[in-house]
């Protein structure tokens, strides 16, 4: 497998090789430790930092530019690169230089994993993602080779339903204004049913909470007298008996489906039978005899809200439910930013901005909640959605000028940190007779060049 990956590594290398060679001014007396180019400058491109700040490549206006292209999960090459720019770093001081990675997995390398990645290493340099179209510019920019092959995936059934009813677990997952983000299960139970039934039927619910859960007193006005000479008791329909019986748990750990609530002295037989497909029917039998009934149908991005979220706000209007505050966290007053809708789309394997309210968003798998001023490529994949995949890039740490004219490239990873100082301060212009210094690489020849490229590969593995 190890000479397959350096058979891949010659031929990414045969479109990466860039023009000239160490040691070859062009025409001047500069003698460069790197591997010399002729390039035109690299377009200003805007991506995001590991704040979740948006980046422009060319900020700071600095004299020298080094940027390096790296993926977190990267085990070897990376790190060794990024180390090395960290040792670089301290043999800098004076002067202007501005350091950048960019990582060639933006699948994977969201902010908030660059962030870690960054504070792991110690580095002190901006750590960019973004769409991967834009990234795809960018490599093509610096001409970086990048593969990304999908290398297994039994565990990930793409054959999707359109029914709820499957073995699949729903989620949702809420990024927060300051990136940190969370995936909880939708777990579908009893109270969310109620909720959303008295919601869909116009139900007056009069509850309470304690430490055991939600307490129902009164329905529709109707209210359990104080002294207990009757309350509100849970029934739950068997299948096996196609009858109504007394539920053993609260309304908060009650399966959804058919489920009905009457007073405890009712006879059950009383109860009407649920109607239709026996799905989440919702019954209520009064105290004076008479009876309501509603079934939800279809579960919408409301209903998955509220059996996954334990703490959010979303006020009913005349257009539906909208999201307030999820976890404390309320959208500003200025609608600065709000608190905006995402779906998991299965045929591109992203995620989508939805067109549509959350009481409109029916049979969703996977919905994200963040502020309307995030991406959508910087919302975490469901983990549901992770595959094995296999990523190889050409590694190549570049050094730029200050109109960001691509000089030198140092190829591989295993370079001389003191000669890529020497260049970098070359760059800079702070070098008085840049004729002193003869650490090139004469006679680079492609073969030299094919074996300085480094190829990171990694099988990243996802424990579902």
């Amino acid at each position: 497998m190890r000479w397959l990956s350096i058979a891949i590594v010659v031929l990414l290398s045969a479109s990466t090789i860039p023009a000239g060679s160490a040691g070859d001014g062009h025409g001047s007396d500069v003698h460069w430790n790197g591997y010399v180019l002729e390039r035109t400058s690299i377009p200003n491109h805007v991506l995001i930092d590991q704040n979740f700040n948006y980046y422009s490549l060319h900020t700071g206006n600095a004299d020298v530019n080094v940027v390096a292209f790296i993926f977190t999960t990267c085990p070897d090459v990376c790190p060794v690169i990024t180390n090395n720019m960290i040792q670089a770093e301290s043999e800098l001081d004076g002067v202007d230089y501005q350091f950048i990675s960019i990582t060639v997995d933006p699948r994977n390398d969201k902010p908030h994993v660059l962030r870690e990645y960054r504070e792991d290493y110690g580095a002190t340099w901006p750590h960019l993602t973004g769409e991967l179209e834009d990234l795809e510019t960018i490599w093509g920019d610096f001409g970086i080779s990048v593969m990304t092959e999908e290398i297994e995936n039994h565990d990930h059934d793409h054959d999707h339903g359109d029914s709820m009813d499957d073995e699949r677990v729903a989620t949702v997952t809420v990024m927060m204004p300051n990136g940190t983000s969370n995936e909880h299960d939708v777990v579908p139970n009893g109270w969310g049913q109620l909720t959303a039934s008295a919601y869909q039927a116009g139900w007056e619910i009069n509850s309470s909470s304690s430490e055991w859960g939600n307490f129902v007193s009164g329905i529709n006005n109707d209210e359990a007298p104080a002294d207990y000479s009757w309350w509100w008791q849970l029934h739950s329909w068997n299948e096996s008996t196609n009858a109504w019986q007394e539920s053993m748990v609260g309304i908060d750990d009650a399966e959804p489906g058919p489920l009905a609530f009457a007073p405890n002295s009712t006879d059950d037989a009383t109860i009407p039978s649920p109607s239709g497909a026996h799905n989440y029917v919702f019954t209520i039998m009064h105290s004076n005899g008479s009876t309501n009934s509603t079934e939800l149908h279809g579960f919408n991005a409301w209903h998955m809200s509220l059996s996954a979220l334990d703490s959010f706000d979303a006020p009913a209007s005349e257009y539906g439910h909208y999201m307030n505050a999820i976890d404390g966290v309320d959208a500003p007053a200025d609608y600065s930013w709000w608190w905006q809708l995402h779906y998991w789309n299965e045929t591109s394997e992203s995620w989508s901005e939805s067109m549509v309210g959350m009481d409109s968003l029916f049979e969703e798998y996977h919905i994200a909640w963040a502020p309307n001023t995030t991406s959508d490529e910087m919302i975490p994949i469901p983990e549901a959605m992770n595959v094995d995949t296999s990523t190889s890039h050409s590694t190549q740490t570049f050094i730029l000028d200050a109109n960001w004219k691509p000089k030198v490239v140092f190829l591989g990873y295993d370079w001389d940190v003191d000669l890529f100082v020497d260049d970098v301060k070359r760059a800079a212009n702070l070098v008085s007779d840049p004729g002193d210094h003869d650490h090139g690489l004469p006679g680079f020849t492609f073969a030299t060049a094919a074996a300085g490229l480094g190829l990171a590969i990694i099988a990243t593995s996802r424990e579902e």
